[in-house]
């Protein structure tokens, strides 16, 4: 009795173990950091640095503002990452690479990168500027942490 019961209790355990791992996560792929969707992920971050750095109403509707603006820009450049992916695909099967065509694609494509980079700084001084030196400090040692855990080796 005392076997089948320990038996019984391991199998439990094992599959309330894997039943949580599981959900958590599926919820993490639906609605946080790993999630497909940029809108979900947004909204993830959106309330990660709203919990994180405690924002006021004020601060939360214009980091919304941001998050809505930053993924409207995301969107019109997906016709032109479409269009690069296509173009270097188109480019493997012909006969001979064309280096000039992708390279003026390419160089297309740097000058949207810089003007995107351009507005997302402008919109990241602004939302600084609504910080506290707390909330900024916080913001630092998020980001420390982030880059410590997150970022790439190359």
């Amino acid at each position: 009795m005392n076997r089948k019961f320990l038996i019984g209790a391991a199998v439990g355990l094992v599959a309330g173990i894997g039943v949580t791992m599981g959900g958590t996560f599926w919820m993490c792929q639906r609605w946080g950091p790993f999630s497909n969707s940029a809108d979900a992920r947004a909204a993830w971050v959106v309330r990660k640095l709203s919990g994180e750095l405690k924002l006021d109403k004020e601060q939360r509707a214009q980091l919304e503002r941001i998050k809505d603006d930053v993924l409207k820009k995301r969107t019109q450049m997906e016709p032109g990452r479409k269009s690069i992916h296509q173009a270097i695909l188109d480019q493997v099967t012909a006969e001979k690479i064309d280096p000039v065509a992708l390279n003026q694609i390419f160089e297309d494509h740097t000058g949207e990168m810089k003007a995107t980079r351009l507005y997302l700084i402008t919109r990241f001084a602004e939302f600084h500027a609504k910080l506290t030196p707390e909330q900024k400090v916080t913001l630092k040692k998020k980001m420390e942490h982030f880059l410590e855990h997150h970022d790439s080796p190359l």
